[in-house]
């Protein structure tokens, strides 16, 4: 057990903002008499509702605490269920921040090192409802995991239909690997969805510092 002290304009619990799923994992007491300003999701969703100008700057500084998020959560190369999976922030907050790596069938047969080390790499980014992900047409070589929340994809790669991801799939892969160059659906997020990102320059560099990986992913 760790007792914390906070201290005057010091936020607490802010990964909650984004999702029903993230859980305090520590007690706040007051030990004096203290001033507490709450701000629910709901409050916060009506404001970028009003405001949808500013879904990206605060994206960008929500997705802040989730860099360390992701990196303690691959720690040993889980193997942990996605829907069980729940790990702890810099902030104590507990959160289904990553899927395990070896279920997805790009990554069939490759070894736990190699999955931690891509796990350990992976970019988090929160997109909140209806911001573009990656739009058709544009130039993109990365490839996406639903960690939480929906996407939509439409476009010349789902001959138009609406294809609905949520947590647990992926995108991109074909763009990774090289088998297509541009985005050929838009992808958008329906509500606040949480992703994770695999580069293809961090991809490329997995497998110069893993090469009996190759095997696998050519096959």
């Amino acid at each position: 057990v760790e007792i914390r002290q906070c201290t005057i304009s010091q936020v607490l619990n802010v990964l909650a903002l984004t999702s029903d799923h993230y859980i305090p994992s520590y007690t706040l007491a007051s030990s004096s008499a203290s001033e507490l300003w709450a701000l629910t999701r709901a409050e916060f969703t009506s404001a970028l509702d009003a405001f949808p100008a500013e879904k990206r700057r605060m994206a960008l500084l929500i997705s802040h605490p989730l860099n360390s998020l992701a990196v303690s959560s691959s720690s040993g190369g889980s193997t942990t269920p996605p829907e069980h999976e729940h790990h702890r922030s810099t902030d104590g907050t507990k959160a289904s921040a990553s899927c395990d790596l070896s279920g997805f069938e790009i990554f069939r047969g490759c070894s736990p090192e190699f999955l931690a080390w891509v796990q350990d790499h992976l970019e988090p980014a929160i997109y909140f409802a209806d911001e573009v992900i990656v739009k058709e047409g544009s130039a993109d070589d990365s490839m996406y995991i639903v960690c939480q929340g929906l996407v939509i994809m439409e476009g010349t790669g789902t001959q138009h239909a609406q294809i609905s991801l949520s947590r647990g799939a992926i995108f991109g892969e074909q763009r990774l690997l090289e088998v297509t160059q541009d985005v050929r659906s838009t992808a958008t997020a329906v509500e606040t969805t949480l992703v994770q990102i695999l580069h293809r320059p961090i991809f490329v560099h997995a497998l110069q510092r893993f090469p009996a990986e190759v095997a696998s992913i050519d096959d």
